[in-house]
């Protein structure tokens, strides 16, 4: 039987293929990153409306935890850049909603298409393989969770 590589040396392994996965999917990306002209805070305002529109403008302010003037101003933005729209709520007229529009709906799905292509490859992928996979992201994923939360938990008492 052969012996297995060191664990160092496989934890180095996993690390390089964590990287080459990332190194893919920011190549595959990188165009569409690198030509966004939004802030931070108006890609969290179109991300929030990707999910949860159409949205009154004051529940949007309340999700994002900011000023109802703050989160005007990253509508009209977005609706000056030609991602969002205004629109009169048909349920009642005083109220006035946001939703992307398609060219939005556009970019939202331009900034998701590597999980659409690890989606893809996961698919792609033999029983044995995807069963191997899921034990092991499983396995990271909730080391993981528990070391931020840990690292959280020291930070706040200092």
């Amino acid at each position: 039987m052969p012996a297995h590589p060191p664990r160092a040396t496989q934890e180095e392994e996993a690390l390089r293929y964590y990287l080459e996965i990332h190194r893919a999917l920011w190549h595959s990306l990188a165009t569409t990153w690198m030509d966004l002209d939004l802030s931070l805070a108006q890609l969290r305002t179109l991300l929030l409306l990707a999910n949860h529109s159409p949205l009154q403008v004051g529940h949007l302010a309340r999700h994002m935890e900011i000023g109802i003037p703050t989160a005007g101003h990253l509508v009209e933005k977005l609706v000056q850049a030609g991602f969002a729209r205004r629109f009169e709520d048909p349920a009642d007229r005083r109220r006035c909603l946001v939703a992307l529009t398609s060219q939005g709906e556009e970019l939202y799905a331009r900034l998701l298409i590597g999980r659409q292509t690890i989606a893809a490859c996961l698919h792609q992928l033999g029983d044995e393989d995807l069963s191997a996979y899921l034990q092991g992201a499983q396995a990271l994923a909730d080391k993981l969770a528990s070391q931020l939360t840990t690292n959280a938990t020291q930070v706040r008492r200092c």
